[in-house]
């Protein structure tokens, strides 16, 4: 019997619950914002009228705005953490 090779497989997919939907699909539509300061590029997250462009432009129902605006910047937070955190543990070159 011969031996399988083991191999990692990544996946870009991630479950998302269907009341949750709106959210992601915005999040998606959104661009970070990114600020150059005298230490480097640092992620702040999405701006407010970033995620308004992108709930107009998703079409979502007006009713619903302010639950999908909060988790786009949940979601924009977290990612602007996580950026932040791997550009400070990245080795500075100059």
């Amino acid at each position: 019997m011969e031996t399988a090779e083991a191999t990692s497989a990544i996946s870009d997919e991630i479950e998302v619950l269907a009341c949750n939907w709106a959210t992601v699909e915005v999040y998606q539509r959104c661009q970070l914002t990114m600020h150059v300061t005298m230490h480097g590029v640092v992620c702040g997250g999405i701006a407010a009228a970033e995620i308004l462009a992108a709930i107009r432009l998703a079409q979502v129902l007006q009713k619903d705005w302010g639950a999908v605006a909060a988790g786009v910047q949940a979601m924009g937070r977290i990612a602007a953490q996580v950026i932040n955190a791997a550009a400070r543990a990245a080795p500075q070159t100059r």
